[in-house]
């Protein structure tokens, strides 16, 4: 993740969780994870190492994140060369994307993106600040459809075992294994 805050937070519910030792949270931009440092729950970052080394992770998870990146495809490839090659290894990607189906929910859903969330934005910032509301539908309109994500994540070595569709269509899991991937 690249905000030492949220970082912060979740160093803090790993320590209570016991998980310290066995979950590593990083700070670092998902297009290149060698500059990736380590981070306390105090949020002080690690002095700067070799980063996050090839085949080291087993689990990626991303909320939310992947349609903000301006480079997706090397994201994807940066996701693969960290990933371990184990059978349980795994990367999951939740992200929005513009519902697609006819029945009168996934039109709801699609409404309520394309026209209620930049309404908000205006109403609630009265104006001034509606640009990140502009942004994040904007951002949502032009992500990909799930199964051309799905697509774009196999042609960077992360194929994509399943495909699970939340809020009439508006939200999607992407899980990937590597199990079937060949070593890059």
């Amino acid at each position: 993740d690249p905000s030492a805050e949220m970082l912060r937070r979740g160093v803090s519910k790993v320590e209570l969780q016991g998980l310290k030792g066995i979950v590593r949270l990083v700070k670092g931009d998902a297009q290149n994870l060698t500059l990736a440092r380590g981070i306390d729950a105090a949020g002080t970052l690690a002095p700067l190492a070799a980063g996050v080394a090839s085949g080291s992770i087993d689990k990626i998870s991303m909320a939310f994140g992947i349609r903000n990146v301006p480079d997706r495809a090397r994201a994807l490839r940066e996701m693969r060369r960290v990933l371990r090659g184990r059978p349980s290894s795994r990367v999951c990607i939740l992200e929005f994307a513009i519902p697609d189906g006819k029945t009168l929910l996934s039109q709801a859903a699609r409404t309520f993106i394309t026209r209620v969330v930049p309404a908000i934005g205006m109403v609630t910032t009265m104006g001034s600040g509606s640009e990140e509301y502009e942004y994040f539908q904007r951002s949502i309109i032009k992500f990909p459809q799930p199964l051309d994500f799905a697509k774009a994540m196999a042609q960077e070595g992360v194929p994509v075992k399943s495909i699970t569709s939340f809020a009439f269509g508006a939200v999607h899991l992407y899980a990937a294994a590597p199990a079937a991937v060949a070593a890059r």
